[in-house]
């Protein structure tokens, strides 16, 4: 994350205005790219990125809190409207390609009805018409795909 409140005192150049991504040659920070926010100046030094290894688990615990919710919030219901535009399920979906291994780990164990959230992120459906509504096939072939695409 960018640090938004810092604001540095560099020399402006010729032009009167420092552009995002131009390096800056004043004294504290010589060579530093500088990046702009909200018209303050950010250097690339003052970003500090988390580990991959704690993003990982971020993702894995968001995951988890979320699909618990959604599935105890639609268990009892039958309407597709309501289960898959239940909050939980839509963020999850807005969390992208970093949940497919955990959408398909979750189908290993137990078949659930993920196939919504995997296309919708995927944009692929290796389901056919055929087997439409039968769950345990259903989860059979997106495990199949997902092996084929590495996931897991």
């Amino acid at each position: 994350m960018y640090n938004a409140d810092y604001q540095a005192s560099v020399a402006v150049p010729a032009g009167g205005r420092i552009l995002s991504g131009q390096t800056v040659n004043d004294s504290a920070h010589k060579g530093r790219r500088a990046l702009i926010s909200r018209n303050r100046v950010i250097f690339d030094h003052d970003v500090v990125a988390p580990p991959v290894r704690s993003m990982a688990a971020a993702v894995q615990g968001r995951f988890g809190r979320l699909a618990a919710k959604w599935q105890s919030e639609t268990m009892h219901l039958s309407s597709p409207h309501d289960i898959y535009l239940n909050e939980n399920h839509v963020q999850i979906i807005g969390m992208g390609m970093a949940v497919v291994p955990l959408i398909l780990k979750d189908m290993q164990k137990q078949p659930y009805d993920w196939f919504f959230a995997l296309r919708a992120i995927t944009g692929q459906n290796p389901v056919p018409a055929g087997a439409a509504g039968d769950v345990s096939r259903m989860s059979a072939l997106w495990l199949a795909w997902g092996k084929r695409n590495r996931f897991i």
